[in-house]
């Protein structure tokens, strides 16, 4: 499944193409996201109100459902944000292996062939992107959680 099919063409073929290197991508931070999300979701569960959800004859679900989910997903945006940019940093060699194009492909052209200007110029657009994606993920923490933003009105 290696190559790269245009999605006008076939889109089952291009779908086929696209899951391999997609499982590459996600694989790299999965085993990241689920230890630090289990710990979150272990430390919000064992807080006061989610003992009195227990005491209200609630389960596991419910902890999860009413109490954790919301603050662990507060903090699946900085993870998030972290993810994608080891995401756009690994995509360079996975594009390269699985001869996609995209921007980390044609960085690593331009670095092999000596192309100066090209390679800065997709450096800054990747650099671009990521600061782009961890001002939004900041901005939204802001808006979710009022710790935050509190933070933000004294400083």
């Amino acid at each position: 499944f290696a190559g790269y099919i245009d999605p006008s063409l076939s889109v089952g073929r291009y779908l086929k193409c696209s899951f391999l290197p997609t499982l590459s991508l996600a694989v790299i931070n999965a085993a990241i996201w689920v230890r630090i999300f289990k710990g979150e979701l272990k430390k919000i569960a064992s807080e006061s109100y989610s003992t009195s959800i227990i005491m209200q004859g609630g389960g596991n679900k419910d902890i999860v459902l009413y109490s954790a989910l919301k603050p662990s997903l507060i903090f699946a945006l900085s993870l998030f944000a972290d993810s994608f940019a080891s995401a756009l940093a690994g995509s360079a060699v996975v594009e390269k292996v699985f001869a996609l194009p995209g921007l980390g492909s044609l960085m690593v052209s331009a670095a092999l062939s000596r192309d100066v200007q090209l390679a800065g110029v997709t450096m800054l657009l990747i650099a671009l992107m990521v600061s782009v994606v961890f001002v939004v993920a900041e901005v939204l923490q802001a808006l979710l959680d009022p710790r935050v933003r509190r933070s933000y009105e004294k400083a």
